[in-house]
């Protein structure tokens, strides 16, 4: 009986599943060329993937393409459908117009679906970006759920509960009754994430100052971008560089997309050095596990590869989802694919030199300079998908839904 349960584990997750050995990335959906095209994985294509989620049950993994203003789905067994949303190519054949639809999901709008989330009922709830509102797909119908300024990172836990990350209105939690309330963590947030034990609820926020991790008792733990975060890596700088603090060489990177890998341990996308980073609680290093080490600029580390972690190359990874086996998923935008991250072992602990314990709110003390640089990732994804597409994109007005 226990093979045919192996036998029925999606073949991306089975791998992951045999001996340990070195960590490796590899691509598990898109060939790297824009479009929409749904079917076999590897031949599908991608416009610009910049959310993804994993649904553990059904071992399915949802993506959300910005650029194709559509919601995907890959199965278990290696199939990419698409879900939700419409819209045709432009002249350019690089993106899809948005817009403003609900319904069937076929015929529903998006602009710019920057991240989703999933329950365990495969109802996913997407962070509409262009359209100012987080978005609800359930049963085959879209609805909009609620309003949020500039929604761009989205998380749901086992009640129910909705958090939103939005760098203009903070973070937001919509309760299952559709009660929405502001929770006061986080500074200017990108990202959430959820690990829930029982009934109790962690989240992890990656914002304008680094990252935050809030416990359920509500105390938080910061780690600041700007500290100085000795670097596990073969290509570690000299020890006067790990304490720049302009924009594009803090220490700890810039984090944008979040997972939980365990009660006080995360994983998160740095789309501008073109890396995934990995650190937790008790840690008194951050650990690269996926894409060349640089922090001078994107471009001098993003390229497209498969292999060892060490080796493999990104281009400006934004989502990130935590899968079985210690995989994670990655939304890889720029290369336009899905990659799978393999055989990651968490650091060690060392010591808690970096562990900040506050009650509250944390207390913003970077300079004025860092925040302002920092707060750039508001609308990082915007200028990032037309750096990536080799094009300018304007947007054009359209309807408001929190004017109706």
């Amino acid at each position: 009986m226990r093979y045919k349960t192996l036998a029925a584990i999606a073949p991306w997750l089975l791998a992951a599943a045999l001996p340990a050995g070195a960590a490796t990335i590899s691509t598990i959906a898109g060939n790297g060329s824009p479009g929409f095209s749904d079917g076999p994985a590897l031949a599908a294509s991608f416009v610009f993937p910049a959310g993804v989620a994993y649904e553990p049950r059904s071992q399915r993994i949802f993506v959300a393409d910005a650029g194709a203003q559509r919601i995907r789905m890959l199965s278990p067994g290696g199939m990419l459908t698409t879900i939700a949303g419409s819209g045709a190519m432009n002249s350019t054949g690089l993106w899809v117009a948005g817009g403003y639809q609900d319904g069937p999901a076929a015929l529903a709008k998006f602009d710019d679906p920057l991240a989703l989330a999933v329950n365990t009922r495969q109802t996913i709830y997407v962070a509409d970006n262009g359209n100012h509102c987080i978005r609800k797909i359930e049963d085959g119908i879209v609805t909009t759920l609620a309003k949020s300024s500039d929604p761009t990172g989205i998380a749901v836990d086992d009640s129910d509960n909705v958090y939103v990350a939005d760098p203009i209105d903070g973070l937001q939690e919509i309760a299952a009754s559709g009660t929405v309330r502001h929770l006061p963590f986080g500074h200017a947030p990108l990202a959430v994430a959820v690990r829930q034990t029982g009934r109790e609820v962690t989240l992890f926020i990656s914002d304008a100052d680094g990252v935050l991790v809030i416990a359920p008792d509500r105390k938080t733990f910061r780690y600041r971008s700007f500290e100085r975060i000795p670097l596990q890596s073969s290509a570690k700088p000299a020890a006067a560089e790990l304490d720049r603090m302009v924009e594009g060489l803090e220490p700890m990177g810039a984090p944008y997309g979040i997972t939980a890998l365990g009660p006080n341990h995360f994983a998160y996308t740095d789309p501008r050095a073109s890396m995934i980073r990995m650190m937790g609680e008790g840690f008194s290093r951050m650990e690269p596990i996926a894409g060349a080490y640089s922090e001078t600029a994107m471009a001098e580390s993003a390229g497209y590869r498969d292999g060892p972690t060490g080796a493999a190359l990104l281009d400006a990874p934004m989502g990130i989802a935590a899968a079985k086996n210690g995989t994670l998923v990655v939304a890889d935008s720029g290369n336009r694919r899905l990659r799978l991250i393999k055989n990651t072992d968490l650091p060690q602990p060392v010591n808690e030199s970096i562990f900040r314990h506050v009650d509250g709110p944390p207390h913003l003390d970077a300079s004025r300079d860092l925040y302002l640089s920092r707060l750039k990732l508001c609308r990082y994804s915007r200028r990032l998908c037309a750096r990536v597409l080799f094009q300018p994109r304007y947007r054009s007005l359209h309807r408001d839904p929190r004017s109706t």
